[in-house]
């Protein structure tokens, strides 16, 4: 869609499509927050942001925090590669921000995962019932569309 080739339009869309979850990777989140898209009246909609694929750094993250922080869920999920990348998850709280040095907990595995460690190396041993990996626009918890 041409409104993903053009960052200032992308809240703009995500709002006419009345969005209630968007996930995306840090590096995203953090481009739209330096290039001032995110503004305190914007993401009306939005219940949750989503992030994962690599670390957020908290200096970059608490700008984006301290918006939304008081109305939106903020949830950093990992996985151990690009296409199980929401094997856990963890929701960020204020106090995630004491320590700015830190990126924040990968939290706990969710249903359907499990994971061993070994004696030499940590491994992951994922059992997936399905994954499909397309950048999707949810609204009111329905999938609308993909980026």
């Amino acid at each position: 869609h041409d409104q993903a080739r053009d960052y200032t339009r992308i809240i703009g869309y995500i709002e006419k499509k009345k969005c209630t979850i968007w996930f995306a990777i840090p590096s995203m989140f953090i481009f739209l927050q330096k290039m001032m898209v995110f503004k305190k009246n914007s993401l009306k909609h939005i219940k949750i942001l989503s992030f994962g694929g690599e670390g957020f750094p908290k200096k970059d993250l608490i700008q984006i925090f301290n918006l939304y922080g008081n109305r939106i869920k903020f949830i950093n999920v990992y996985g151990p590669t690009e296409c199980t990348c929401i094997c856990s998850s963890y929701d960020v709280k204020r106090s995630d921000f004491k320590n700015m040095n830190q990126l924040l907990p990968l939290g706990k595995i969710n249903e359907n995962f499990s994971y061993s460690i070994s004696k030499r190396i940590q491994l992951f041993q994922i059992n997936l019932l399905f994954i499909q990996m397309v950048p999707v626009l949810v609204t009111q918890e329905k999938v609308v569309g993909q980026l």
